[in-house]
């Protein structure tokens, strides 16, 4: 077995180094004409490895001296500073590097990891400074709401399942539910951010993180009130249409690998279909204002426990199903499934195949079938709403990429 040469205690002092000098270069790069400094790219390394050297002692009180002389400095400039100066940045990350370095002695990975973040939180200032002026109060009461449900509550839900056929776990519900709101949450604030400036393609393309359908009838709605939008709407729904495989596929990845392995060639030929045709109808778009998508809030608690008692149906509904009608049970259950909710399908046939209750074969025959009446709904949407014209657009696309799904479901 190789081992590396450089003593441990060595390799310790040049990881808290690199953390400093990580947090210095980004503190002197956003603060290059700032002839008052309190600590750049030289301090910063100094920092980290003063608090590294500390828990290197093994002195019990060398770190909190370290951290109360380096917080005494701190609070010394932003005192003589405050009058031309807003904001402490830059002193309370001054503060938090000797600890940075200590936790390196005894968890390296765990030090670097984090001053990765923070350097790349401090980065992102502007668009994160974006994100929290274009969130409402409604939206942020919402988000801590269901933060409090996620941290607080989930904690407290059984472990065993509540049902005879040993199908629905709460407290495996609730993980359900909090990955799935993640997921929303990260395309909602992406939408909110980028979506108004950047054209419909992108809108599409991050709304797709949230809901497809919703894209789509937002979009529907918008090229019947404005028919000359017709072309660059019909990009976005195809590309919010294309990210729902990658986001199933994200789902499945986390639940069950060997599924998400199996359906890995299958999902990419349909998303390459589906943005194959936004790509066509992208070149043919002439540039038009954008306008931000509406979609709803969705980490609202509405919502979340909505999503809770649709997948315990849908895993409830499969698990009977496959129980008393094999394979073409479970099937039906994807069908119905995704007129509901696709991403539910993924990780209720996700559980069961990883629990070995159901066959690879059968689990991803379910979930396409699942995307499928999901492209059907859709499809009812654009015709519904859109209008003729919008469908003429959507229709072909939609028509090869479930003759496509067909196909590859009459190959297991």
């Amino acid at each position: 077995m190789y081992r590396c040469p450089v003593d441990p205690a060595l390799q310790g002092a040049l990881t808290a180094l690199l953390i400093g000098l990580l947090l210095g270069l980004e503190r002197q790069r956003s603060h290059r004409d700032d002839q008052e400094l309190f600590a750049g790219i030289r301090t910063f390394p100094m920092l980290t490895l003063a608090g590294y050297l500390a828990a290197l002692s093994g002195v019990s009180w060398a770190v909190p001296a370290a951290v109360l002389g380096v917080a005494a400095l701190a609070v010394a400039s932003y005192v003589r500073t405050a009058e031309t100066q807003a904001g402490a940045t830059t002193e309370a990350l001054a503060i938090l590097s000797p600890l940075l370095g200590a936790v390196v002695f005894t968890h390296p990975v765990v030090a670097a990891a984090g001053g990765v973040v923070v350097a790349l939180l401090l980065t992102l200032k502007t668009p994160l400074h974006r994100i929290a002026g274009s969130v409402s109060e409604v939206e942020i009461l919402s988000i801590l709401k269901f933060a409090v449900v996620a941290v607080v509550l989930l904690p407290l839900l059984p472990t065993t399942a509540v049902d005879p056929w040993q199908a629905v776990v709460p407290r495996t519900v609730g993980w359900v539910v909090v990955i799935l709101c993640a997921v929303s949450l990260l395309g909602y604030l992406l939408v909110r951010l980028l979506g108004s400036r950047a054209g419909w393609a992108l809108a599409g393309l991050l709304g797709g993180l949230v809901s497809s359908t919703a894209v789509t009838l937002s979009f529907a709605s918008r090229a019947r009130e404005t028919p000359a939008l017709t072309r660059s709407l019909t990009v976005g729904i195809l590309l919010a249409s294309s990210i729902l495989y990658a986001r199933g596929l994200f789902l499945i990845v986390v639940f069950d690998p060997p599924l998400a392995w199996f359906l890995l060639p299958r999902l990419l030929a349909l998303f390459v279909v589906s943005l194959a045709f936004a790509g066509l109808y992208f070149r043919s778009a002439p540039d038009e204002e954008t306008s931000a998508v509406q979609i709803q809030n969705p980490v609202e608690l509405g919502r979340a426990f909505t999503l809770a008692a649709l997948f315990a149906g849908i895993l409830l509904m499969a698990r009977v199903a496959e129980d008393r009608l094999g394979t073409q049970g479970l099937w039906a259950t994807g069908a119905v499934g995704g007129l509901l909710d696709v991403d539910s399908v993924a990780v209720a046939v996700a559980r069961m195949r990883a629990q070995q209750i159901v066959p690879v074969e059968a689990a991803g025959g379910a979930w396409l079938l699942a995307t499928m009446t999901n492209l059907l709904v859709k499809g009812g949407v654009v015709l519904a709403v859109g209008g003729r014209t919008l469908f003429r657009r959507i229709g072909p696309a939609f028509g090869a990429v479930a003759a496509l799904t067909v196909t590859l479901i009459a190959m297991f």
